[in-house]
């Protein structure tokens, strides 16, 4: 019964041990290979989310143009300089490619306040964004949230104002619930539609290339907690300071709507655009204004939120990745050192297998324990030697 026993667990134990060989190389490297293609995704997503986050692209136009056409050849140049073209104190560029029917005109205009090296990042992006989300067609606009536009068509656009379409873009967690206003809401948009508007004289009154303002007011919530508003209002450069004071005037006028009552919202038309929110978002462009009352802020409260986030997420995932890498190197060697210590415990086994015989195997061996085959005496006793039936020998204590 015992020989059957450690017979039984000498193949349990092989079993076992080829196992875990097996899974030691396969099987790791399959999961290995399974978390390091997770993390690339989750990665590239991650990317790929960061540098899509506040896209718009309108492709109003549903011409399609050849791949190979003389129009999308100079609509390719036009992106091509505008994503290269260093931004002026304006913001705003425009340029022309070909001649005739197959003329391209395009431009790029970016937020008063956004910083010229955010200007030319943004601009780099959005065209990236027309070549892929409107490919081929003849006209086409992309605004990259409220920071920058760029758009394209066959024909000239400058200096005429245009209201439409209106594009809005909120934060879906950002209801007036969550800031407390719910209950004073009437209140809270007349102070909004009143801030505007005074942002709105003051931008159409100011310098015509730079028609941008800011402007905050205080307003009061649920359990009269006392909250700032902030806002503000663009236009174009290239249109009149009349056009967009009406352009701004019908945004305003549609705000209620479009921004479905959230506590912070952006309004994007082709000429002017509009923003608020209850947190400062807006850089030091103030401070272009001589005499303006608006305090200048250290801008880029949501541009450093953003780089936040994205530095949070790719700590997150180098994390992972460590963690991952650490696991796989650990079960693996666990794995090893089991095979190792599995390997020299069959060995003992096999070997304590091959000492056991039954008494009359060893006495015929040894000659019933012969003087003669006394080979002598240790710590343990009397050391015979012997022989078996299969001409093995073997020594006996």
């Amino acid at each position: 019964m015992d020989e059957i026993s450690s017979s039984q667990k000498k193949n349990d134990f092989c079993v076992l041990n080829m196992a875990i060989n097996t899974m030691s190389w396969s099987s790791l490297l399959v999961f290995f290979y399974l978390m390091t293609s997770y993390i690339c995704i989750q990665t590239s997503t991650a990317n790929s989310d960061a540098s899509d986050a506040y896209v718009y692209a309108l492709c109003p136009d549903m011409t399609t143009v050849a791949p190979k056409s003389e129009y999308q050849t100079n609509i390719n140049n036009v992106l091509s300089f505008l994503s290269t073209k260093p931004s002026n104190k304006t913001r705003f560029f425009n340029t022309t490619a070909g001649s005739g029917a197959n003329k391209v005109y395009g431009l790029f205009f970016c937020r008063l306040d956004v910083a010229d090296a955010s200007c030319r990042q943004c601009v780099s992006l959005a065209t990236n964004v027309l070549s892929t989300r409107c490919p081929g067609k003849k006209e086409s606009v992309v605004w990259y949230f409220d920071q920058c536009c760029v758009r394209y068509s066959n024909g000239t656009s400058l200096g005429t104002m245009h209201d439409a379409p209106m594009i809005p873009m909120w934060n879906r967690q950002n209801s007036l619930d969550i800031w407390n206003v719910t209950s004073n809401m009437t209140g809270f948009m007349q102070v909004l539609t009143k801030t505007m508007e005074d942002a709105t004289v003051k931008a159409s009154s100011g310098p015509l290339e730079k028609k941008f303002a800011t402007k905050e007011s205080k307003f009061t919530g649920n359990l009269s907690k006392l909250n700032t508003l902030y806002t503000l209002v663009e236009c174009t450069p290239d249109i009149s300071l009349r056009d967009c004071k009406r352009c701004l005037q019908m945004t305003i006028g549609n705000t209620s709507e479009l921004c479905n009552l959230r506590a912070g919202c952006t309004v994007m038309c082709p000429n002017c655009n509009l923003r608020y929110d209850i947190y400062p978002f807006y850089g030091d462009a103030v401070g272009l204004f001589p005499g303006s009352s608006s305090p200048s802020l250290s801008g880029g409260t949501t541009r450093n939120a953003v780089r936040r986030r994205r530095a949070v997420l790719e700590g997150t995932i180098t994390a992972v990745a460590l963690t991952v890498l650490l696991l796989v190197g650990a079960l693996f060697f666990v794995f090893k050192r089991k095979s190792e210590t599995g390997n020299a415990d069959m060995n003992d086994m096999e070997a304590a297998e091959s000492l056991k015989f039954d008494i009359s195997t060893i006495r015929s061996a040894t000659n019933s324990f012969s003087d003669s085959n006394k080979l002598g005496e240790g710590g343990f006793g009397e050391v015979f030697k012997g022989r078996l039936e299969n001409g093995q020998e073997i020594a006996v204590k």
